[in-house]
């Protein structure tokens, strides 16, 4: 019986790493596309902040992603339920 208990445990500790390996890997793809959009973003945001650099218009295009992202979360959720 202790050698079917230890195999079993070992399927579960062996299942769960590969859970976490997938999240971690996946998480690490969402950062990549993260900052590919960011530079696109970017891009599209030069002529709304009229070649402004510094403070200020990093924060306006972080408030104005922010918005839309939360937007996009909202209304995804909003279809799971």
């Amino acid at each position: 019986m202790p050698i079917n208990k230890k195999k079993i445990e070992k399927k579960i500790i062996n299942k769960e790493i590969r859970k976490q390996m997938i999240t971690f890997v996946t998480g690490a793809f969402s950062f990549i596309a993260a900052l590919v959009w960011r530079d696109t973003i970017m891009e599209f945001m030069k002529p709304i902040l009229d070649r402004r650099e510094g403070p200020f218009a990093m924060v306006l295009v972080a408030v104005l992603v922010t918005l839309i992202a939360a937007n996009i979360i909202y209304f995804m959720n909003k279809t799971i339920k």
